[in-house]
């Protein structure tokens, strides 16, 4: 098992050179800290502490810190005794949820260079650069810099998520591989690398890097009782959860790694990672997939919890977080020898520098810092400790900066840049007598606020300028009349600058003006005043309407088109100035944006029937017809004259029409919809239909008996009244004498949509013949009321204890013969399902026997029925299959081969 070894300890028991030539020791620690704080002064800062008393690590690379004010609480802690005195890196950045890294170091030891922050998938990546406090750098000009990389990865398995890690770490690894030959770099934090085969992980070990890096634990197996010495995560089980939000598991992943680069490995940098000191504090090997508060596998012989660190510290560990922190030490060889101090210094940005620009750093080839100071006429804001310029506080000037330093025998070494502060380029200029001139006026120069002179040059379309290009002094007398722009282009070491100013030279006063058009639409962009030559003067207008109006600014002759009303208008420039006196004049029209909008003078509904020479005319808002145009979504026509919108309804068909009226000018264009509907005449129509009804069919006969009728057991009126059918129709007869002679029974036929049988378009009750044709109560043709003509629709035939039937087309009404439903061919079967029909010899098929309810299925609840009525004799009951007036073992055995029998599911209820 891994334990915490102390480079003291090392020594004692080593004869190595590393022990005896090593000048400082420093202990760097990793550790995810969970949502610290997780509250407002959170209790853990306690734990924090007794951690650190037992580690006593120099750097803390830290993440899951949740805001600056909880970093300087851990500071505070650690430096509560006064034994040691602890700095953090200056900046705090948030990402990934509002966690940030953070960097706690010793000051003792260690200073502190800068900070960069790379922007990365999930989180963003903290480099920090320290340098160690040799005693004697000033004499042998030596530093050793020390690079620090902090991360939190992506978490969680996956292809994406291992590829999210891999872009994180190739981000880091831009700047890992851009840093100087001689820097000693560590990689750490909580990586979240799930095997040794992630792209990432791979990555960090890649021998192509400028420094090649080493995992001194290395290869690695998540979940595998052999590795369980190397995993960081989790101190925690479902069984003991802990809080502040971390997870439970036990101990079974190595998410948190720390990384050193060829130089620390190797010892090329006067810095030298001793051997066996990365520790996983806390990971006894023996907490496998449990707590680390748990009891070890095997238990420890005196009862402890840890075979590595008191029971004490393992609360502490478990309270503080879901990750065990990793430390290792590392050994610091000061450089030796001697010489004279370097002040050798360059600036970032090379000598010359504009006032808002970013501002420079020194850099050094050789030498080192001293004290800087400078000599020159203004202000330079310097660092004298860093050499850093503050160029938005200092001004412009030349300045003479020097670095001093003290050398190893007492003697002082300068070295000296010379800077220049310069402003940015200001081209602004005017000039003196305005951007108006008359030919006469003296000649105008020039004026500045805040720019400068460059180079002056001038376009115009109309006339020639007599311009000084390096002053901008306008020659007015050796110049024509005309418009000029006129542009200062200044270029100087902070930049170009260019301004232009519009001047205008006359003969005498010029009010010439015109529009971008002549045409304007209510609701465009209001038109605005153009000129070539002339000036705003007064504006104004004429009418010929009295009805019409004009919103015009009568000082920049911008019209308010939303405010004017439609017309033609004359506008007048009125002009008085200095150089004369002038009128000008230009015409505009302005239209109103169309509005279709019409009616129908007899109304949007109309009837075949009453078509006869009937000419449907608009009535329009306005005189202008426009387009007319229909649309429908059935089959009807609609004779529509396209230019007045007349419909001829003699000549239309039935349907449902949108008619749309189309209305466009300069202005766009405008619709307007109607919706019409023509009907079809609604009328009596006889239907003729055939069927036969298995019950009482008598094959060699080829008809059906009339034992009811014989038996006067059939009812005076229809007997569908009642559920499933619940028909109201009124059908009827007298007597039993009016029932015609072959009358078999009452039956209900059904007519549906010839375009959607689902939909019921009328029932009647008639009486079925033995020959299988179906007529009125009194034997007349079976007549539906109300149906259009030129329709076609769908037969259904029901009856009250056999399976009611559907034909398999539409059929156009009237028919001149019956259609016949004993046809197997003509009637409606469902896909998949058995026929819905019988056969009953001779090739007729018949209505299936047995469906007692009615409801379109022979099932046991039909069974359930034919028994309570079993050995009823001369009543008219559904019971009685065979409609022979008596409910027999007969009707029984025409309802069993059809048990299972299901109807059609469209006219099953």
């Amino acid at each position: 098992m891994k334990k915490i070894f102390f480079l003291s300890l090392l020594c004692l028991l080593s004869n190595s050179m590393l022990c005896q030539a090593q000048d400082m020791t420093v202990r760097v620690m990793t550790y995810n800290l969970l949502n610290f704080p997780y509250v407002n002064n959170d209790p853990r800062v306690s734990n924090f502490q007794a951690i650190h008393d037992y580690i006593g690590a120099d750097i803390f690379i830290l993440q899951e810190l949740k805001s600056s004010s909880g970093v300087n609480q851990l500071i505070s802690t650690l430096n509560a005794n006064g034994s040691i005195n602890y700095d953090r890196a200056p900046d705090y950045y948030s990402s990934g949820g509002g966690l940030g890294n953070m960097l706690i170091f010793n000051s003792d030891k260690l200073g502190f260079r800068y900070q960069t922050e790379i922007p990365s998938d999930t989180r963003s990546i903290s480099h920090y650069a320290l340098y160690v406090k040799d005693p004697g750098l000033s004499c042998h000009q030596d530093t050793i810099f020390i690079d620090l990389f902090g991360a939190h990865f992506k978490a969680s398995q996956g292809g994406s998520n291992e590829n999210r890690r891999l872009t994180q770490t190739q981000d880091m690894f831009s700047l890992v591989n851009s840093l100087p030959s001689n820097h000693n770099i560590i990689v750490a934090g909580d990586l979240n690398f799930y095997r040794a085969e992630e792209p990432g992980y791979e990555y960090i070990l890649d021998n192509t890097h400028p420094q090649t890096f080493s995992d001194v634990q290395g290869y690695w197996e998540r979940t595998n009782f052999s590795y369980s010495e190397v995993y960081t995560q989790s101190t925690r089980s479902n069984t003991h959860p802990g809080g502040s939000g971390g997870v439970p598991g036990g101990c079974d992943d190595r998410f948190d790694f720390i990384f050193f680069s060829e130089n620390i490995i190797e010892n090329n940098e006067h810095i030298e990672y001793v051997n066996d000191s990365y520790t996983n504090i806390g990971n006894d090997g023996g907490h496998y997939d449990v707590a680390i508060i748990a009891q070890p596998s095997p238990p420890l012989p005196d009862g402890s919890l840890n075979a590595e660190i008191p029971d004490e510290l393992v609360y502490h560990l478990f309270e503080m977080s879901d990750h065990l922190p990793i430390i290792a030490d590392l050994a610091i060889n000061f450089p030796v020898g001697g010489g004279s101090a370097d002040p050798e210094f360059a600036y970032t940005g090379g000598l010359s520098f504009c006032l808002g620009a970013a501002n420079p750093t020194v850099t050094h080839t050789t030498g080192s810092d001293g004290t800087y100071s400078y000599t020159g006429a203004g202000t330079l804001s310097l660092d004298s400790n860093t050499g850093a310029i503050d160029l938005a506080a200092s001004t412009v000037g030349t300045y003479t900066i020097t670095n001093t330093v003290s050398g190893c025998g007492g003697a002082d070494n300068s070295s000296s840049v010379t800077i220049t502060i310069s402003e940015e380029a200001d081209a602004e200029f005017s000039y003196s007598g305005g951007t108006a001139y008359c030919l006469t006026n003296p000649n105008p120069t020039v004026v500045h606020t805040t720019g400068s002179s460059g180079t002056y040059s001038y376009t115009s379309i109309d006339g020639l300028l007599t311009l000084d290009p390096l002053t901008g002094a306008i020659d007015i007398a050796a110049s024509t009349i005309g418009t000029f722009e006129i542009t200062n282009s200044l270029i100087s070491v902070c930049g170009s600058s260019s301004s232009t100013v519009t001047v205008t030279i006359s003969n005498g006063a010029n009010a010439e003006f015109y529009y971008p058009s002549d045409v304007y639409c209510i609701g465009d962009d209001n038109p605005e005043v153009q000129h070539l030559m002339g000036e705003d003067g007064t504006y104004f207008f004429e009418i010929t309407n009295s009805e019409a109006f004009l919103s015009i600014n009568n000082t920049t002759g911008e019209i308010n088109l939303e405010d004017s009303t439609p017309g033609t208008y004359t506008i007048f420039n009125l002009l008085n100035n200095d150089c004369g006196n002038a009128i000008y004049e230009t015409t505009i029209s302005i239209e109103a944006p169309p509005e279709a909008s019409f009616s129908f003078t007899e109304g949007n509904v109309f009837s075949i029937c009453n078509a006869e020479g009937l000419l449907v005319s608009t009535t329009l808002d306005g005189t202008e017809y426009g387009t007319f145009t229909y649309t429908t979504t059935g089959l009807g026509t609609l004779d529509l004259n396209p230019n007045t919108g007349q419909i001829d309804v003699e000549t239309s068909t039935p349907g449902t029409f949108n008619v749309e009226h189309q209305l466009s000018n300069g202005c766009g264009v405008s619709m307007h919809t109607e919706t019409i509907t023509i009907e079809e005449c609604l009328q009596d129509v006889l239907v003729q239909v055939k069927l036969f009804l298995q019950g009482n069919y008598d094959a060699d006969a080829g008809e059906m008996n009339t034992t009811l009728l014989d038996n006067d057991l059939l009812p005076l009126q229809q007997p569908y009244n009642i559920a499933p059918w619940n028909y109201v129709g009124g059908e009827s007869v007298a007597s039993l004498s009016d029932f015609p002679s072959d009358a078999v029974d009452w039956v209900l036929i059904e007519l549906r949509d010839g375009d959607d049988p689902s939909i019921s378009i009328g029932q009647r009750a008639g009486i079925l013949l033995m020959d299988g044709t179906v007529v009125a109560p009194d034997g007349s043709l079976l007549s539906f009321s109300g149906l259009a003509t030129n329709h076609t629709y769908y037969f259904v035939a029901r009856h009250r204890n056999h399976l009611d039937v559907m034909s398999n087309q539409a059929v156009s009404l009237p028919n001149n013969s019956p259609y016949n439903l004993s046809i197997l061919g003509n009637v409606w079967a469902d896909s998949g399902d058995a026929e819905p029909v019988v056969p009953l010899g001779a090739g007729d098929y018949g209505l299936a026997a047995g469906d007692y309810s009615g409801d379109g299925l022979i099932l046991v609840d039909d069974l359930n029925g034919y028994q309570m009525e079993s050995a009823k004799i001369n009543e008219y009951v559904k019971g009685d299959f065979n409609l022979d007036r008596v409910v027999t073992v007969a009707d029984f055995n025409l309802y069993q081969p059809n048990a299972s029998k299901v109807g059609i599911s469209l006219v099953r209820y």
